[in-house]
């Protein structure tokens, strides 16, 4: 996603969040704000990939609700997340990029069952 807002919005790139000389603040991850020194004071935006539902009231959870309630823009590419995220406020759903010059099909018949793994 980031490879993506730089390419083709322009945005900037960096190592950890950061509110100086900015318009708006994107976390890619809601899980950044910890690295916020203080909340900034410009509009904040996260993106959201699912809630850790397991064990009840873990940290991670608790964290995801609360930079939830933070931010004034919410984002998320699943349907069922963003429908959740909604009761804290504006909240869009998105399609995520596909590189697709980085991953593409083989043009062979795969010889066993297709197994995709997602991190994050």
């Amino acid at each position: 996603m980031a490879r993506a807002l730089a390419r083709v919005l322009g945005w900037n790139l960096v190592a950890a969040p950061t509110a100086s000389g900015a318009d708006v603040l994107y976390l890619l991850a809601y899980f950044e704000a910890q690295k916020l020194k203080s909340w900034p004071r410009i509009p904040v935006a996260a993106y959201f990939t699912h809630r850790e539902e397991q064990p009840p009231n873990n940290a991670k959870a608790r964290l995801y609700d609360k930079v939830a309630k933070q931010v004034q823009l919410r984002i998320a590419t699943c349907r069922m997340y963003a429908e959740a995220l909604s009761q804290y406020g504006p909240t869009v759903q998105v399609a995520p990029p596909l590189e697709r010059d980085r991953f593409v099909i083989a043009k062979r018949k795969p010889s066993r069952e297709l197994v995709v793994g997602l991190s994050g």
